[in-house]
C-alpha cells in the first residue's frame, strides 16, 4: 500500500512540475546522474545519520521522494537501514538510487553471577544475584 501511495503521490508532483517546465529550442539534456554522501550513524541505535545529494544533468526543477516520505534534496536525523531517492525533473526525466546508512554493533550482553551457598544441606537461605550489563535497552 505505502508503493502505491508514494507512486500516486510522484505522478501528482511530476504533473505539477511539468507544467512549470519551460520550453526549450534544443531537446537535448543530459540525465539525471545522482551522488552522494553518507554519514553513518555514530552509536547503536542512534539517529545522526545523514544523506548529502549531488544531483547533475537533468533539468531543473528537481523533485526529490525518498523511501520514507521527505521530499527534500538531503535528509538527516536517519536511523540505520536503507534509503531510496527518486528524482524527477523537468523533462519527466527520472533517476533512482539507494543509500545505506549503518550503525555500530551493540555492546555485548554480559551476565554476572554471584551465589550464596545454602548454610546447610536442605536449608533455603542460598541466593543468587544476577547482574546484567551491555546490550540495548528496548
Amino acid at each position: 500500500m505505502k508503493f502505491v501511495v508514494i507512486n500516486i503521490q510522484l505522478f501528482i508532483l511530476l504533473s505539477l512540475l511539468l507544467s512549470s517546465c519551460k520550453k526549450e529550442e534544443e531537446e537535448t539534456y543530459e540525465p539525471i546522474q545522482i551522488s552522494g554522501s553518507v554519514t553513518h550513524v555514530t552509536k547503536f541505535g542512534g539517529n545522526d545519520g545523514s544523506i548529502d545529494l549531488t544531483v547533475t544533468g537533468g533539468v531543473p526543477p528537481f523533485f526529490f521522494l525518498w523511501s520514507n516520505g521527505k521530499t527534500t534534496e538531503d535528509i538527516s536525523n536517519l536511523t540505520a537501514g536503507e534509503y531510496i531517492i527518486h528524482i524527477s525533473d523537468c523533462k519527466n526525466q527520472l533517476a533512482t538510487d539507494t543509500f545505506i546508512i549503518t550503525q555500530p554493533a551493540g555492546e555485548p550482553i554480559s551476565l554476572t553471577f554471584k551465589t550464596q551457598n545454602p548454610s546447610a544441606p536442605g536449608a533455603k537461605d542460598g541466593s543468587i544475584d544476577i547482574t546484567l550489563s551491555g546490550g540495548v535497552p528496548p
